[in-house]
């Protein structure tokens, strides 16, 4: 892999292909110096950190009132059981796949 037009050099600002200078908080860092590419790149980061982090909390508290729910006729003991039973899920699903992505080079 060619690291030439890498910098390495963390306090260096970027440079645009036009030769114009911007700072390494600009949008157009991350966009290989296009502003507007910067720009949705971020966006879309943002939405989608937003949606995954508040996904798995949301459905946790979702969860526990769709247990309690009369016709399932679960105590809160028992709602309490199937969330300790979701987060363990979820954490062993987030190894397994964190050492699998380690695995499969996609």
């Amino acid at each position: 892999m060619d690291y030439a037009p890498v910098s390495t050099i963390a306090s260096k600002k970027g440079v645009h292909p036009d030769g114009i200078k911007f700072s390494e908080y600009s949008p157009a860092t991350c966009g290989h110096g296009f502003f507007g590419y910067g720009l949705i790149l971020s966006i879309i980061f943002t939405i989608y950190m937003f949606f995954v982090g508040g996904t798995d909390q949301a459905f946790a508290k979702f969860y526990f009132s769709y247990l309690k729910f009369d016709k399932f006729r679960i105590s809160t003991n028992g709602a309490s059981w199937g969330i300790i039973l979701f987060w363990l899920l979820f954490s062993v699903s987030i190894l397994f796949f964190s050492f699998f992505h380690l695995i499969v080079n996609i």
